[in-house]
């Protein structure tokens, strides 16, 4: 508090203590000052530059969560195989760009649905009977199918989701894609063909 001389008007400077670091000064001036207020004119500076203070950090730990959540949804997306997070009852919460993509639709209109309206049924049948036992310690589970909705052949790999408790809160699910392994397989096998064509050629050549 720093009286002006010969008036009854005062300049108050109100420091900004976060808990992390300090976040720069508030200044009032030309503040009246009642005589013997002063205190009660401190304190109330110092309550109003706590609740500032706390505002300002919680609106840079908003700003933090969603640059974090958007580097995660970026690292969500530059994955070429499927990904796709439920709830407890089975809704989607997350759903990266390759999964949107596979089945042609917007990724914000998959949110919130049931995650067996967008798998084939014998897919759908499996997560509904891993959902009803999870096991805390359980490794992944897989399972592979030809899935008609998803369109093509996948090992399904799905984690649990558990808090801090150790409780079932959702789980993630990720198809991989087995057509581009399917389809090398294929090459690899005509190749092998191939060869074995060219030996026996070769064989009945050199008998000739």
């Amino acid at each position: 508090l720093h009286p002006t001389v010969g008036t009854a008007t005062a300049t108050v400077t109100v420091p900004l203590r976060g808990c992390r670091r300090a976040l720069g000064t508030l200044t009032f001036e030309g503040v009246r000052v009642e005589a013997g207020g002063e205190f009660a004119l401190l304190d109330r500076a110092d309550e109003l530059g706590r609740q500032l203070s706390a505002g300002i950090e919680n609106i840079q730990l908003l700003d933090d969560v969603v640059r974090s959540r958007n580097e995660l949804e970026n690292a969500f997306d530059s994955i070429a195989h499927l990904i796709v997070a439920s709830d407890r009852q089975g809704r989607i919460v997350h759903a990266n760009q390759a999964f949107a993509d596979r089945l042609g639709m917007v990724r914000e209109r998959l949110l919130d649905r049931p995650l067996r309206d967008f798998v084939g049924p014998e897919l759908a049948a499996w997560l509904a009977m891993h959902t009803r036992a999870p096991h805390p310690d359980a490794p992944p589970a897989t399972f592979e199918t030809v899935d008609p909705v998803l369109k093509g052949p996948f090992m399904v790999t799905v984690t649990d989701l558990l808090d801090r408790n150790h409780e079932h809160v959702g789980a993630v699910l990720v198809p991989r894609d087995l057509t581009p392994q399917a389809r090398l397989q294929a090459e690899r096998e005509e190749l092998r063909l191939r060869l074995t064509q060219s030996e026996k050629l070769a064989a009945l050549g050199q008998f000739v």
